[in-house]
């Protein structure tokens, strides 16, 4: 609870005087009639920070106080459709100036927040109990019943009120309390009910509609649809035929007979298996393996299909075998254009057995390109990832600690082979 009273600074102030003077706090107590503990807390603080006066205090001290709290609590019970700025003005009279931002999060604090009002129809306590009876006598029907039912559609007219959502204060899991429901009344319905009893071996002509409106004797015209639909026969579709023009799509005609049906003849599209791959013709279809490994005598890989389904009566090859260029190549140049060759590695006067690469170079060092003479010479094909596995094994050959050097070199030695 906070304090709702204080005691004024010139009483402390003369606590203090009798305590100096040589009084104790049953003395003081007495004569200034205060409790011992009011007394003992007093010089406490007198002690502690030498002035009996209030300090500045950590926080800014809430706008609202408990009584105003409870004001608006017992004004938002009452009226939960209260808004913030009706609650605003309430504590404006009351000499309380706030924010309406500062009720509502005052209002949150205390578990009540704005949300929109369920809306329910307004009942009499006759409509509350025929609604009752019915739900309990037909609560065990069973699903064949309720098919049969025909549920009319009813149209209102609304001539008072809004349509948009409303709010309400209200706490959790009080939706649907009375006075948090917005009932709603229809104005200027129309309600149709038409329909009647007809058994499944008449011609379909419902009996003329008795006034009990009880739904178990309204399933005529539900019946009736059922039993004309019966009439009709199942469709009879022929074989897919392909579509010239179209690869993978073709047409069939399906045909039906009996009473009153409407519609006896109908063409529809269908979908028939078809390959894309032209090399093969538009009929067949392949499952292929993995590509093989790059023949560097013609520098093309192969795989092998097999067949999967072919189109109609066509004639496929079984198995099939595609080839296709390897990847890119390394192009290497005859060895006597390398006659002037600039250093690119050089040895660092510091480090021992170290290389590096400088940055205005443009070739590669003349111990690496002793070191690919071979292949040069032999005018074969050097893919990218056998050039950085010899590069890699050549940086510990020679004891290079730095990688990332001889990859530069590397690539710009790619760049100009």
């Amino acid at each position: 609870m906070p304090r709702t009273k204080e005691i004024p600074e010139d009483l402390r102030k003369k606590v203090v005087d009798a305590y100096q003077s040589g009084k104790g706090y049953k003395a003081i107590s007495k004569a200034l009639g205060l409790h011992r503990t009011t007394v003992r807390a007093i010089l406490s603080k007198w002690r502690k920070f030498g002035t009996v006066v209030n300090l500045p205090r950590s926080g800014r001290p809430a706008k609202i106080s408990p009584r105003a709290r409870r004001k608006i609590v017992q004004e938002v019970t009452k009226n939960p459709r209260t808004t913030s700025r009706d609650l605003q003005a309430s504590l404006a009279s009351a000499k309380v100036s706030v924010h309406d931002s500062t009720i509502r999060k005052t209002l949150g604090k205390n578990g009540i927040h704005g949300r929109v009002a369920r809306r329910k129809p307004l009942l009499t306590k006759k409509n509350m109990n025929a609604r009752l009876k019915f739900a309990k006598k037909h609560l065990d029907d069973p699903q064949e019943f309720w098919n049969n039912v025909l549920w009319t559609d009813e149209s209102k007219v609304e001539l008072f009120g809004r349509h948009g959502p409303r709010y309400v204060w209200r706490k959790p899991n009080t939706a649907f309390h009375s006075k948090n429901l917005i009932l709603t009344v229809k104005h200027g319905m129309v309600v149709s009910w038409f329909g009647g009893l007809a058994p499944r071996s008449s011609t379909c002509a419902p009996e003329a509609p008795p006034r009990d409106r009880d739904p178990a004797q309204w399933m005529g015209l539900r019946e009736c649809k059922k039993e004309r639909k019966s009439d009709c026969g199942e469709w009879q579709w022929s074989v897919c035929v392909a579509n010239v023009g179209d690869c993978g799509l073709g047409t069939r005609e399906g045909t039906r007979t009996g009473n009153d049906c409407k519609q006896t003849i109908k063409t529809q599209r269908c979908k028939i298996p078809c390959n894309w791959k032209k090399q093969f013709g538009g009929e067949c279809k392949y499952d292929f393996q993995a590509w093989g490994e790059c023949d560097l005598s013609t520098g093309k890989k192969a795989r092998i299909g097999t067949l999967k389904r072919a189109l109609l009566d066509a004639t496929c090859p079984d198995p099939v075998s595609v080839t296709k260029p390897c990847g890119k190549t390394v192009k290497t140049k005859p060895q006597e254009k390398f006659t002037k060759i600039e250093t690119l590695f050089y040895n660092s006067p510091n480090v021992t057995r170290k290389r590096q690469c400088t940055s205005h170079a443009a070739d590669v060092d003349e111990a690496l390109f002793r070191w690919f003479q071979s292949d040069i010479a032999s005018n074969l094909p050097v893919s990218r990832d056998i050039l950085k596995a010899k590069a890699v094994k050549f940086a510990a050959d020679q004891n290079v600690d730095d990688f990332k050097t001889i990859n530069g070199c590397l690539d710009r030695w790619k760049k100009r082979y």
